[in-house]
């Protein structure tokens, strides 16, 4: 918990603002370590002591997390791949926050494979007030302990085309599962096969996915484009 504090201390220094009256119902500095390589979900909601019209802004203060992983940030009103500069939620008007209505970010996150640690912060604010914020933060750590002897990496599974636009065909030995999933973390299109099978991709969108092949002897996930 120092650290976290000193570092909310640092930025705070740093942006000439101190801590005004927010409150997170939800863990303002969430510190985690993986524990599903596919997929991970982290949210932070927001508040204020009394019910009021608010309209909450922010801006990215550091990101550290791995180029290798994937990950989205939503808050209230829209998401987006990564981590934006700055963003703008919804405004909440009187009547919405007394109903309920509230302020949040979720960091949607997909590690693979990919082994390391990585932290993000942002500075949420009033913007009818910019002093009147403080700072979240994810700090997130994959060491890789939550692999399964069945779950190993492994590089004996291959697809083609890709990027693809209409089908791919999987390779792997014996029997095998497959999932596609988006850079959100869902899934998209599940599949089995031997050897061979070819894998209808004609509906989805363009972008990037990642695949996840589980056979007899582990796991294999690639990234996929969808053109």
């Amino acid at each position: 918990m120092k650290k976290i504090y000193l570092s909310i201390l640092a930025v705070a220094l740093t942006l000439g603002v101190s801590a005004q009256n927010f409150s997170y119902p939800v863990g303002q500095n969430i510190v985690a370590d993986v524990q599903n390589l596919n997929y991970e979900g982290y949210q932070i909601d927001i508040n204020t002591p009394s019910f009021e019209a608010i309209h909450y802004e922010w801006e990215m203060v550091s990101n550290t997390f791995l180029a290798d992983w994937s990950y989205s940030l939503c808050d209230y009103g829209s998401c987006a791949v990564g981590v934006p500069q700055s963003g703008s939620m919804t405004p909440i008007t009187l009547a919405e926050a007394q109903s309920g209505v509230i302020g949040w970010f979720k960091m949607n996150l997909t590690v693979a494979q990919y082994i390391g640690s990585g932290k993000v912060e942002l500075y949420v604010y009033d913007a009818a007030d910019y002093n009147r914020g403080d700072v979240v933060s994810w700090d997130i750590t994959w060491d890789g302990s939550q692999l399964t002897i069945n779950e190993t990496e492994i590089n004996t599974v291959s697809f083609f085309p890709n990027p693809a636009t209409d089908q791919i065909s999987v390779n792997a030995e014996g029997d095998f599962t497959g999932v596609i999933y988006n850079s959100l973390g869902a899934t998209v299109t599940q599949f089995n096969g031997s050897s061979t099978q070819t894998v209808d991709v004609s509906h989805l969108n363009s972008g990037i996915y990642y695949m996840t092949v589980n056979t007899v002897v582990g796991v294999s996930k690639q990234k996929l484009i969808i053109e």
